[in-house]
């Protein structure tokens, strides 16, 4: 049973940095994917909710994401703004 901070490597090799509460992501999480791209997402019960923001391998590329899904480019100050209000920093 996974409770409290911590990182999920799947098998496949993407990882999850996260916080689970009975076994399920809760709160804002980032997704590291092996060819370099990075998610910034919120979670509730192992569901991902609301806005958040993809970056490219080069972190010079933005995209909004919506329940996880690739909604649109945007300026990397307003994917900054998107990092922020899910309390995560920007990845380098």
């Amino acid at each position: 049973l996974k409770d409290g901070s911590g990182t999920f490597i799947y098998s496949s090799g993407p990882k999850l940095v996260a916080t689970w509460v009975e076994n399920k992501v809760n709160g804002s999480a980032t997704f590291y994917y092996t060819d370099g791209r990075v998610d910034l997402r919120k979670y509730c019960k192992d569901e991902c909710i609301g806005v958040g923001v993809q970056y490219s391998q080069d972190r010079q590329v933005a995209t909004k994401l919506n329940c996880g899904r690739v909604k649109k480019w945007i300026s990397l100050t307003e994917a900054s703004r998107i990092a922020s209000r899910l309390g995560l920093a920007v990845p380098r």
